[in-house]
């Protein structure tokens, strides 16, 4: 595997959380899906936890962002023959003087 990581792309968050997952689980339908409106999906979050992160069974982790909303690089490290190894999101990058 490579060291190199390159940027893929940017998100855009307005919840000041991004959530990591399978989309297929996010359907209205979907069994045990506490994530099927906004405010199950709040009083799910660990609020008890500065950092709120959860993980949810086969649902995914939800985590706040360095400082809420805003544009976030995305970027990945590629395996030898070019499929996605890892993921990596910067909310605050190194040269950040905060």
């Amino acid at each position: 595997m490579t060291d190199d990581w390159i940027e893929i792309g940017k998100i855009g968050i307005d919840a000041g959380l991004v959530w990591i997952g399978d989309p297929c689980y996010l359907r209205a339908d979907a069994h045990n899906n506490p994530l099927a409106d906004w405010g199950e999906f709040c009083q799910w979050l660990d609020t008890d936890n500065p950092l709120r992160v959860k993980a949810h069974g086969m649902l995914g982790v939800a985590s706040s962002t360095g400082y809420g909303d805003g544009l976030y690089p995305v970027l990945a490290r590629l395996s030898p023959d070019r499929r996605v190894a890892e993921l990596r999101v910067v909310f605050i990058p190194d040269n950040d003087e905060n």
